[in-house]
Formats: C-alpha cells, sequence, structure tokens
C-alpha cells in the first residue's frame, strides 16, 4: 500500500513539474512543452503559406 500511495505521489509530482503548473497557477514564468510546440508549430505554419505565395506568384 505505501508503493502505491508513493507512485501516485511522484507521478502526481512529476506531472506538476513538466507542465510547469497546479491547478491555473504556474509554478515559474518557463513556458511549458505544450507552448514551446504551438510557437514551433506555428511558425512552420507560416513558413509554408509564405512559400505557397512565393509559389503561386511565380
Amino acid at each position: 500500500m505505501l508503493l502505491i500511495i508513493s507512485y501516485a505521489a511522484g507521478i502526481a509530482i512529476g506531472i506538476m513539474s513538466f507542465f510547469n503548473h497546479f491547478g491555473r497557477k504556474k509554478l515559474t514564468d518557463d513556458p511549458t512543452p505544450v507552448q514551446v510546440e504551438f510557437v514551433a508549430y506555428k511558425k512552420q505554419i507560416d513558413d509554408a503559406v509564405v512559400d505557397e505565395l512565393e509559389n503561386q506568384q511565380s
């Protein structure tokens, strides 16, 4: 039983530290992995749109 409780607490602490928030309160000002990936995705979309517009003009 002690093993299960410590495992559950470890999972919860790991998730909170990885995603950098507890409820609606952020633990630090660093961006979360989801925010980092969203910025990278947005840049890829912008680059694809620019490339497509350049290809249409030529």
